[in-house]
């Protein structure tokens, strides 16, 4: 049986969002691009700013990041 404690953790360049969002106790935190942005440390990919299915896709290493918090990506209309 392999022992994981004794593995090297591979850092997520969503890990800052993750360490963020389990900063806060609040139900309903809402973000814009730029300030999730902010928090990264750099750019969020092109798709994320076009698809909404980006945000849940749990195959990439984002999804550490929201692992235990809903996401839910939309546009406010004005």
């Amino acid at each position: 049986m392999i022992d994981r404690r004794e593995e090297p953790s591979v850092m997520s360049v969503y890990d800052p969002l993750s360490r963020e969002l389990g900063r806060t106790r609040a139900q309903t935190i809402r973000l814009t691009f730029s300030e999730i942005e902010e928090i990264l440390g750099r750019s969020l990919p092109p798709s994320a700013y076009k698809f909404s299915a980006w945000w849940g896709n749990e195959s990439s290493r984002k999804a550490g990041a929201h692992a235990g918090h809903g996401v839910a990506a939309g546009r406010l209309r004005g």
